[in-house]
């Protein structure tokens, strides 16, 4: 268990809450602890960055820097080598539009984006964002022709 404050911690993937403000004392082997009760709250962690902000237009050559470190260090190999490759070459020509995009596309789980862009997962549980995305059907050409996957 993570904890975030004296009242809310993380169990999991789920906030969870102090059920009372008063902890109870219980005598556990010689020992004195604390025993605190939590009651879970429905909503969900969502793990991803938030969507784009309006940031993008304020210094656009710090976000190009930004989005195009996020593209070539993901944690997975295979998308470091695809997402990096493909942000290096195009990143520089894009509008601040295409930037908003291209952070979305980063916002997936790298084990998804993969699965998608390789065609090993089905595509009917692609999120709308990218099925709407211009560059990502571009960045699943750039895949489909620079690598092998079959």
């Amino acid at each position: 268990m993570l904890r975030i404050s004296s009242r809310i911690a993380v169990k999991g993937r789920r906030w969870c809450v102090e059920k009372t403000p008063k902890t109870t004392s219980v005598k556990d082997k010689g020992f004195q602890r604390e025993e605190r009760e939590w009651e879970q709250v429905d909503q969900t962690l969502d793990m991803r960055p938030p969507l784009a902000e309006e940031r993008f237009e304020v210094d656009i050559e710090i976000a190009r820097k930004r989005l195009k470190y996020q593209s070539s260090k993901r944690g997975m190999l295979e998308m470091d080598a695809i997402l990096g490759q493909y942000a290096t070459d195009n990143i520089d020509s894009w509008d601040v539009t295409q930037l908003k995009e291209w952070h979305n596309i980063l916002r997936e789980y790298d084990i998804n984006l993969y699965g998608w862009l390789v065609k090993r997962d089905k595509l009917d549980e692609l999120p709308d964002t990218l099925k709407n995305s211009a560059l990502y059907s571009e960045l699943t050409s750039f895949v489909n022709e620079r690598y092998s996957f079959e």
